[in-house]
């Protein structure tokens, strides 16, 4: 959960992250480097893993209460002005359909990467047992997807399973929309394309694209829909 609490003068302090015991609320452990934060708990009852925007050491506190930045990590400002764009962009071709997966895709705008860390806690006392420095060009989310935990950041993919070193990492044509694991495969919605991967090794083993899936999931017999 993430805190921004009010100071006695009525200012809000810097944002924390707190894990609350689940039977009575009482605060678990905390952490302070919550600005720019993705969490999630990507192996129930054991470990969570967050991503924490590497912030520079001369901004002024009075900086820091100025952005605006969600849970997730993104920019709520950037998001409001990237919105706004789509829909002059709608008005301009004399709809509103602001669905992000176009038969011709817009190219995405070339961003200055950023530097984040990742870091892996224990889900109970909150001891770290490892981290990564990432560069990342959009924020990251971070998500459980069956086995694996995933790092999505625009184009950009990291797979993690039990260790704290990523099992691959990928660059996609376009941003991932959606994604699905099973068994030995790793599918991912990119555009107008399908594509999979080896879950293991992050080597391409197909790809279709003219599609434009709404849902990408695992069937039980192996396929995904």
């Amino acid at each position: 959960m993430r805190v921004r609490p009010e100071r006695a003068t009525g200012k809000t302090a810097p944002p924390y992250a707190a894990s609350l015991a689940f039977a009575d609320g009482h605060e678990l452990w905390s952490d302070t480097n919550a600005l720019a934060y993705a969490a999630a708990v990507p192996i129930p009852g054991k470990r969570i893993v967050t991503a924490a925007l590497d912030m520079p050491k001369k901004t002024s506190s009075s900086d820091l209460d100025n952005q605006e930045i969600t849970a997730s990590g993104w920019d709520v400002n950037a998001f409001r002005g990237a919105m706004f764009g789509r829909i002059q962009h709608a008005m301009d071709r004399g709809g509103f359909d602001l669905d992000t997966a176009d038969d011709n895709p817009e190219p995405e705008p070339d961003t200055l990467a950023k530097n984040y860390t990742l870091r892996f806690r224990s889900l109970e006392n909150g001891t770290e047992t490892g981290h990564q420095s990432v560069s990342l060009k959009h924020a990251p989310q971070i998500e459980q997807i069956g086995r694996f935990v995933c790092v999505i950041a625009g184009r950009d993919v990291l797979a993690f399973e039990n260790g704290n070193e990523p099992l691959w990492q990928l660059a996609l044509p376009a941003s991932a929309r959606l994604a699905a694991a099973g068994g030995d495969v790793f599918a991912v919605a990119a555009g107008n394309q399908v594509i999979a991967f080896d879950a293991k090794t992050g080597q391409l083993k197909w790809s279709r694209d003219k599609l434009k899936p709404s849902r990408l999931v695992r069937r039980a017999h192996g396929a995904f829909t």
